[in-house]
């Protein structure tokens, strides 16, 4: 495999598309199997067809969700190939992803939010107060996992209670807000962070046992063991958590636009995806829309604002 083009692929990945760093060790990963794969054949890895995709993809039994992450991954890096002159055409163009059929992911409601941090604090000091500050930041402020297992120590505002300069999706850059609570977690964490440095300090917020940024997959790992802790049955993760901070915001009385601007969303429609009700708070929030507009009704007719003309 040309090591070259492989450096100048992940500069693109990360500079040109703005990848998060977990995602660019994920598409590395995947097409690091696939050039593997390619390898053994006597066909140069730039001058891959279709059917070499089609090959590899089919050469092991392996789910949809598994067979659309690689695909990605590969087609990036030839489209990335057409971008830099060195093929004319994407193989991967005719190659279709597989259709998921998956019920709708049910977030974490707020109770099972406060069992999941309540069932951090447990274990060694440093892991407990890294761990309860990590959940707090994704159940009450949203984050997604990239973006906290991202940031330094050095975008920390504690006195603002701000996140500085964060890098969000879409090479978009944001100070982000957060509560006096997280300011309280992060405070506590920071406290014993040092006793989770090994050797030179690599300025991540939240580190792992080595001293290093924790990865997207150890957080997803982490929650999992606490929502079965916390007696949840449900599958809960990262972006679920996301979604529970969404659904809670609205639920509270936020409107769809503040929890969009909150979320970094583009678009209302993606915001709308994130808010979760069920029937029995729809159904209260009608009936209390209800009782308002009855209560008002009867303020209006005392002051004899409404005259009760006969429409009929």
């Amino acid at each position: 495999m040309d090591d070259d083009l492989l450096v100048r692929w992940t500069r693109h990945l990360e500079r040109v598309q703005g990848r998060q760093p977990s995602t660019v060790r994920l598409y590395v990963e995947s097409f690091e199997r696939f050039a593997k794969f390619v390898s053994l054949g006597s066909m140069p890895l730039s001058r891959s067809t279709n059917l070499t995709v089609e090959a590899y993809l089919g050469s092991r039994p392996i789910t949809p969700a598994v067979f659309n992450r690689q695909l990605s991954a590969i087609r990036n890096f030839f489209k990335f190939l057409v971008h830099e002159n060195v093929r004319e055409d994407d193989p991967t163009e005719k190659i279709r992803s597989r259709r998921i059929h998956r019920a709708e992911a049910v977030p974490p409601t707020f109770d099972e939010s406060i069992r999941l941090v309540e069932a951090a604090k447990k274990g060694p000091k440093m892991y407990r107060m890294r761990n309860e500050a990590m959940l707090e930041c994704l159940l009450g402020r949203g984050l997604r996992g990239s973006e906290l297992l991202s940031l330094k120590v050095s975008q920390l505002d504690l006195q603002a209670h701000e996140f500085l300069n964060v890098r969000l999706k879409g090479e978009k850059w944001e100070n982000i807000e957060f509560s006096d609570l997280i300011c309280e977690k992060l405070e506590k964490y920071l406290e014993v962070r040092d006793e989770l440095v090994k050797g030179e300090d690599s300025g991540f917020v939240f580190l792992s046992n080595r001293g290093q940024a924790l990865t997207l997959r150890t957080l997803e790992q982490m929650i999992a063991r606490y929502a079965r802790v916390a007696g949840i049955s449900k599958r809960v993760t990262p972006h679920l958590c996301r979604h529970a901070f969404a659904s809670e915001l609205n639920l509270g009385g936020a409107d769809i636009k503040t929890v969009q601007t909150l979320l970094a969303h583009e678009r209302l429609t993606t915001t709308q995806r994130y808010v979760h009700t069920d029937a029995k708070r729809r159904k209260r929030a009608v009936a209390k829309l209800g009782d308002r507009r009855r209560r008002r009704t009867e303020q209006l007719k005392q002051k004899g604002r409404i005259e009760g003309e006969d429409l009929g």
